[in-house]
């Protein structure tokens, strides 16, 4: 079970928590299982553009890189 954990919250409350656009997210759902290779939602804040700063959430995918790789 090594690299597993949790995501409990919605994509809804994850917006309103950081004040967010929702991406490419909407059909991800909370998950009391999320293992390595899962898709997960992640909050982005893009510094290089000051203008259009703006966070997002976007889905990316759950791993662990080992060190030897």
């Amino acid at each position: 079970m090594c690299g597993r954990y949790v995501v409990d919250v919605s994509i809804d409350d994850l917006v309103d928590e950081f004040d967010a656009v929702a991406g490419d997210v909407l059909d991800l759902r909370p998950s009391f299982n999320v293992a390595p290779t899962d898709r997960i939602p992640i909050v982005l804040e893009r510094t290089d553009q000051p203008a259009h700063r703006r966070r997002q959430i976007h889905a990316a995918r759950w791993g662990l890189i080992p060190s030897w790789s």
